[in-house]
């Protein structure tokens, strides 16, 4: 939906919504985008088809508790270090030389802050010149590692393994990377975009700085790493909020309970299996 209104996409897109029975947004923002999209006042999109429910992630696994030393022992970085993670594309989209900026005024303060950029994926995004200005800062190389992408399952050993979570990503629908980093208790600094806000919810689940800003993320950064106390909390009340509203098998039943009245009401309606 976020698509120029007076453009083929944007009649496209249009035209789908108008004639769809039952729409569902990751979040409120992209249902105020295709309002727009449409020319809607806020009370002609109705509520019962047009729906804000993220498709929401997995619960996490159990891993072994030896685990997390494993693999920072694998990437070696010390138990004495606050290794702070990011996951995705490597594309200046997602904030990713902004975090390299804060990483490298952190470490000025506290030398044992140390950054896992784990997605590149060479030839198609900006790893490449992401790793040539790591080159051109003294020293950096020694805070920050940038590694492939990997499988969907090894993300959740990187997330055990961190001990706080960077998400300076300019825009988002509904940013599963992070959703996955709290339900597994890890505390997280993101830029303050609409659906960051949407997923604090005012509740103070995660620290939230000014997009672009890249001294208040680093402050931040060095804030979290200066309190193992206040990260745990941090930690405990994303987590606590994450599976709480934001688990797939969880949507994915309200969805096809608002499916299954969509065709009831339906003229010659057929019930929705139950197998389904």
């Amino acid at each position: 939906v976020r698509v120029p209104v007076r453009s083929a996409h944007g009649r496209a897109v249009r035209t789908a919504l108008r004639r769809l029975d039952l729409v569902f947004y990751q979040s409120a923002e992209l249902r105020a985008c295709a309002r727009v999209l449409c020319g809607a006042a806020p009370n002609n999109f109705a509520p019962e088809s047009h729906v804000v429910l993220a498709h929401g992630i997995e619960s996490p696994p159990a891993l072994p508790a030896d685990d997390r030393r494993e693999l920072r022992m694998k990437l070696k970085i010390g138990p004495e270090q606050c290794l702070v993670l990011f996951v995705g594309r490597l594309v200046k989209a997602k904030g990713v030389f902004e975090l390299m900026d804060a990483i490298d005024l952190a470490r000025r303060e506290r030398p044992d802050i140390v950054c896992v950029m784990v997605g590149a994926q060479t030839g198609f995004d900006d790893a490449e010149e992401l790793r040539g200005r790591l080159r051109g800062v003294p020293d950096l190389f020694r805070h920050v590692q940038i590694l492939p992408a990997c499988a969907p399952d090894a993300v959740w050993r990187y997330l055990n393994a961190a001990d706080l979570f960077g998400f300076p990503s300019h825009s988002e629908g509904m940013p599963n990377s992070l959703l996955e980093a709290m339900a597994m208790g890890l505390p997280a600094v993101a830029y303050e975009i609409p659906p960051v806000r949407e997923l604090d919810g005012g509740a103070g689940v995660l620290e939230i700085v000014s997009l672009r800003d890249v001294a208040a993320l680093a402050r931040a950064l060095i804030e979290l790493a200066s309190s193992p106390e206040r990260r745990k909390r941090l930690g405990e009340k994303g987590k606590a909020r994450v599976l709480d509203r934001y688990r797939v098998r969880t949507n994915l039943a309200e969805a096809m309970r608002r499916l299954s009245a969509v065709v009831e009401r339906a003229p010659d309606s057929v019930s929705v299996p139950a197998a389904a």
